[in-house]
């Protein structure tokens, strides 16, 4: 097989698909098992990913954080001057169009008033699909700061979502004409909800923005408000409806309970929560190790026949944070080197 061929073994969970998976517990509460919801919302995990995981010699929690060290900033306006002209015209022959459809899902049980950061968007491209969770964006002046949390999913992901009980609230078409130029991109954009183009320009920093802006004599009106916002001022938002069951044909046999509809989580005062009820295998719920301090692997060897060699390197007892992970696997290759010697065979599995 393809793992007796890897002399190192690497496995790395959690990241943005461990923080939907939170949300997702969180919006619906304790009557779905932890086997269901990874099903609904990645039915390949358990079957196809979760069993190879268990075999890798390092372990790593890929804790995901949303961060604003590398953001890009943008600025934008709409693409049509008082007469009818356009601000900016492509040159086709240099510029590409893509068709986008996002959507925006409302999680069960959701109040009718607003609150647009418990929404999931999901953007589908193509066959591609991309999600995002919650309005995570800083206005600053006329710039609107975004960290870059998208992460791509399957299809199968946002089926899953519907049959849990989210409902699609908001949903438009953006078709985007783009340039780039270094660093920059420039981009019109149609919405059809609003029958309005925009004009937006993207970059790494304030400064190289407003300079494109300066070089393009664009001086605003700019506009910091999203296209969500803007929708929602121009029709209003939709009224909650009673979310779907959950499809009985759904059910697969490592669920604990049957399950009739959803229910939100609620908390009793008079009840301290054991830690012991909360752990899961690292491969659901990674353990966070604060009190772990930087250090050499103690590495050891064991006989496997079905590898190079005759011996494989022993798995590590414990899963490590990313950056701990990395070095130890720097440490891992050393170690292999100094005993079995070239080539060393590397594989990541995530």
């Amino acid at each position: 097989t393809l793992r007796s061929l890897l002399d190192i073994r690497v496995a790395v969970v959690g990241g943005v698909h461990f923080s939907l998976l939170s949300k997702v517990q969180h919006d619906i509460g304790d009557s779905c098992s932890l086997d269901y919801l990874i099903d609904s919302i990645f039915p390949l995990f358990r079957k196809h990913i979760e069993p190879d995981l268990h075999h890798a010699q390092i372990r790593i929690d890929n804790s995901f954080v949303c961060s604003f060290r590398e953001p890009y900033y943008k600025l934008k306006c709409k693409n049509e001057l008082p007469d009818g002209q356009k601000f900016y015209s492509f040159d086709k022959s240099k510029s590409e169009t893509e068709n986008f459809i996002e959507m925006y899902l409302r999680p069960p049980f959701a109040s009718e008033e607003i609150k647009i950061d418990d929404w999931i968007k999901v953007m589908q491209c193509g066959i591609r699909y991309y999600l995002s969770l919650g309005d995570q964006r800083i206005v600053d002046k006329f710039f609107i700061i975004r960290p870059k949390a998208e992460f791509e999913v399957g299809r199968t992901t946002l089926g899953g979502l519907l049959a849990l009980g989210y409902s699609v609230v908001v949903s438009f078409k953006r078709t985007s004409r783009t340039v780039k130029r270094d660093q920059l991109l420039i981009a019109a954009e149609t919405i059809d909800s609003l029958n309005e183009s925009f004009l937006v320009l993207k970059g790494p920093s304030r400064k190289i923005v407003a300079a494109e802006a300066s070089n393009l004599g664009i001086k605003g009106p700019w506009i910091t408000k999203s296209y969500l916002e803007m929708i929602l001022e121009s029709k209003g938002v939709p009224r909650v409806n009673t979310p779907p069951p959950v499809s009985s044909t759904l059910l697969t046999d490592s669920q604990e309970k049957k399950i009739a509809v959803p229910k939100p989580i609620r908390v009793l005062t008079d009840r301290v929560a054991n830690l012991d009820d909360f752990v899961q295998p690292w491969t659901r719920s990674p353990p966070k190790k604060f009190d772990q301090e930087p250090s050499l692997g103690k590495w050891q060897f064991i006989p496997d026949s079905s590898s190079r060699g005759n011996i494989q390197l022993a798995p590590l007892p414990d899963s490590y944070d990313l950056d701990r992970g990395l070095l130890l696997s720097v440490q891992a290759i050393q170690a292999v080197l100094e005993t079995k010697g070239f080539p060393v065979i590397v594989g990541i599995e995530y």
